[in-house]
């Protein structure tokens, strides 16, 4: 049977054929989509053009393409039906001795792509904006933040210098009618004709002493604070400060029938860089604290060296602490005594100061205790003074093996 190509074209409109069938399934054509038949000698036999047969004048007369000898069609030339961009593809009609060579429109075959493409441009660019914008907005919200704490962080010390001011100026006013109490009742302790009002004198004065050395510990509190307080450093024999110390502590310690001693290493420093005075003022708390809070057994302080540093260690046998209270120990106005321990209660600035002035020397203080075992606060300073502290000289923290001939009792 003898057909004719445009036979052929006139029956298709729907052709699977080619890549073009692998990229796009069965293709349909469309208004602009051009189907062609050739012979195997490359030449055009006849056309269709959105479904509309081209005229024979029309076609080309050259050969547009050739069969190669593994059969494969190669491309000579693209058939100029107009203007239009295509896609071309093609195959073997074998049953014809044919090529069939299909263009489809490149704005038809793509335009799913295009929309696509349309599609993700649009929400790549409504992403990008949207996390610019949340960067704005993150950058916007931490610099309020920033300001925000800034401000709290200088009402704060603000309100911080207030409290010291309040507190340095409350001190410095409350010392001169207490000296004026001290002397008046130091006259009335010499000069009172009856014992009982000797006796009274003597109350206000011990009263008033007390009074007026925490209004000086308050006012140094606040300088410590401040950054006010300078130390009076200088060579200081350590051990003679805790004898003398030691001398009017040993003596309240006895009369509540307590164990007084003080147990000196025998390679502790001669002299030490320091500030006597202040040191002096950490002992002084520190004893008064562990005679106050024992009722019996032994009150012990050890002086040892280690590292160059200069240890000192107050021990005792009392009523001792739980963590709850040893953790707000070295807290001012917080005082280290339970309920048992009400009646002895104290200002809760001791410790507090104590630290500052160590801290001030470039040490370290700490305590251990258990309840009803007891309690032992040691502090260690540099032998070299604060410079050697700050230079990072070692600083340790140590048991009753680096004592020397220490025999106090430390429970951690």
């Amino acid at each position: 049977m003898r057909v004719r190509p445009e036979q052929i074209l006139s029956r298709l409109r729907k052709i699977d054929v080619g890549p073009m069938a692998r990229q796009f399934g069965t293709i349909e054509l469309g208004a602009r989509d051009v189907a062609a038949i050739l012979g195997l000698d490359g030449r055009v036999r006849a056309a269709l053009l959105g479904g509309v047969q081209v005229p024979v004048a029309r076609l080309p007369k050259h050969q547009v393409i050739k069969r190669l000898e593994d059969g494969t069609i190669e491309k000579v030339s693209v058939p100029e039906v107009d203007a239009t961009p295509r896609l071309w593809s093609g195959g073997y009609l074998d049953d014809y001795r044919l090529i069939i060579v299909v263009g489809m429109s490149r704005q038809d075959a793509l335009v799913d792509f295009e929309l696509h493409r349309r599609i993700y441009l649009i929400g790549t660019s409504a992403f990008t904006v949207g996390v610019g914008l949340l960067t704005i907005l993150a950058a916007v919200l931490a610099r309020r933040q920033k300001r925000t704490l800034q401000r709290l962080a200088a009402t704060e010390r603000q309100s911080n210098e207030l409290k010291s001011t309040f507190l340095a100026k409350i001190s410095h006013d409350l010392r001169t009618p207490l000296n004026g109490i001290l002397g008046f009742s130091e006259l009335v302790k010499t000069t009172a004709n009856e014992p009982e009002q000797r006796q009274y004198g003597e109350y206000i004065h011990d009263s008033s002493s007390h009074l007026l050395d925490l209004v000086n510990m308050i006012l140094d509190l606040a300088k410590l604070r401040n950054g006010t307080l300078q130390l009076r450093l200088g060579e200081v024999d350590l051990r003679q400060v805790a004898m003398s110390v030691s001398r009017m502590h040993a003596i309240v310690a006895r009369q509540k029938g307590l164990e007084f001693r003080v147990d000196v290493a025998e390679d502790f420093p001669e002299r030490i860089t320091c500030d006597g005075v202040r040191i002096r003022e950490v002992l002084n708390n520190l004893l008064h604290n562990a005679i106050k809070f024992t009722r019996a057994g032994h009150v012990t302080m050890d002086l040892f060296a280690l590292d160059g540093q200069a240890f000192v260690r107050v021990s005792d046998t009392g009523i001792g602490m739980t963590d709850e209270i040893k953790s707000r120990l070295f807290q001012p106005f917080s005082e280290g005594r339970d309920e048992a321990s009400r009646g002895q209660a104290g200002a809760g600035i001791g410790l507090a100061f104590s630290r500052e002035l160590v801290a001030l020397h470039g040490g370290e203080i700490e305590a251990t205790s258990q309840p009803g075992h007891g309690t032992s606060v040691t502090f260690w300073i540099p032998v070299a003074g604060p410079r050697a502290a700050r230079a990072g000289a070692p600083v340790h923290s140590v048991t009753n093996e680096g004592t020397g001939n220490a025999t106090g009792t430390d429970r951690r």
